[in-house]
């Protein structure tokens, strides 16, 4: 009985227990049970591996506790990558009165309202030719699988002349579009 009771209590925390990830950009991040991620900064000294905590807390962790992510490629982002959505938000958007910005270029892509600003790599999470709609991810810090680590998903959607983007994004919060042009 005693034996049983001590293999479920391990299994019960071996399950919910805390799990950190080397993503592929080197950074390192603590998988909560509860669900939620922190970056974590992780150092070496002689044989002990310490994972610092941004609330100043740190713990001790065994190296072979750290696992490495393998790189792996968003398929959904690399299916319309070359296709004339994607292509068509290439250039600088901005709004009638100049709240909310887009520059998208290449590799690279702004996101400016008021005083907030996210910028880095983007990609294309999902698009419906047939309705416009185009969901991007801007200045994602790194993906492990479909779940994307920082950067922020914005809802948008092509007027048929595809001169004219609506951000939609909060469109549940405000019950309004914000209207962009091509600016460039």
């Amino acid at each position: 009985m005693l034996k049983k009771l001590s293999f479920i209590m391990a299994a019960f925390m071996f399950a919910y227990a805390a799990e950190y990830i080397t993503l592929e950009n080197g950074k390192t991040v603590l998988l909560k049970d509860d669900g939620t991620w922190e970056e974590v900064t992780v150092i070496k000294k002689g044989n002990k591996t310490i994972a610092l905590k941004k609330d100043g807390t740190w713990e001790e962790v065994a190296a072979k506790d750290i696992e490495t992510a393998n790189t792996l490629t968003n398929k959904t982002s690399e299916k319309y990558k070359d296709s004339r959505f994607a292509k068509a938000l290439l250039g600088e958007w901005e709004s009638d009165d100049g709240s909310v910005k887009y520059i998208f270029d290449k590799d690279k892509a702004i996101f400016k309202r008021d005083k907030e600003t996210v910028e880095g790599k983007w990609s294309v999470e999902y698009l419906d030719e047939k309705s416009g709609k185009v969901i991007v991810n801007i200045g994602e810090g790194a993906r492990l699988g479909f779940i994307s680590f920082g950067g922020i998903s914005r809802n948008l959607r092509f007027s048929p002349d595809m001169n004219t983007l609506y951000d939609e994004s909060e469109k549940m919060e405000k019950m309004v579009d914000v209207k962009l042009h091509r600016v460039r």
